[in-house]
């Protein structure tokens, strides 16, 4: 089955509970910049396809899509928990808690029309992947 993209709506819960900084403990890198791009990444937990980090076989694809699997991270943190000795499920599952309740009374927001687009270039993205 092909890669699902995350749905907007956990995009959105995301976004609004990220401070608009990388979940990586002690960084401050922001995910969307000044002229309202997005320069981090959605990042899986437990990876979307088959030979990804931490992937489980008994997960459904929307359980690899779910705002539960999901955090946002700046580019090299994202390449630095690909390390799944260092990175298991479980340690990032408690930077990603740790992280959005350091932010759950100052949401950030995003512009929707840019959440959209987002979303969009996600799954055309693992469309043109699957192709």
């Amino acid at each position: 089955m092909a890669r699902l993209a995350p749905r907007t709506d956990t995009v959105k819960a995301l976004f609004a509970r990220s401070g608009n900084q990388c979940a990586f403990p002690g960084c401050t890198q922001p995910l969307v910049n000044n002229k309202n791009k997005f320069i981090a990444q959605i990042c899986h937990i437990e990876a979307a396809n088959e030979g990804g980090e931490r992937f489980n076989n008994s997960s459904s694809n929307e359980f690899r899509r779910s705002y539960e699997n999901l955090l946002i991270l700046c580019y090299p943190h994202h390449i630095e928990t690909d390390d799944i000795e260092d990175f298991t499920v479980e340690k990032l599952i408690s930077m990603k808690i740790a992280h959005e309740e350091h932010f759950l009374k100052d949401d950030f927001k995003i512009d929707e029309a840019e959440l959209f687009k987002l979303v969009s270039e996600m799954e055309n993205y693992w469309n043109d992947i699957q192709r």
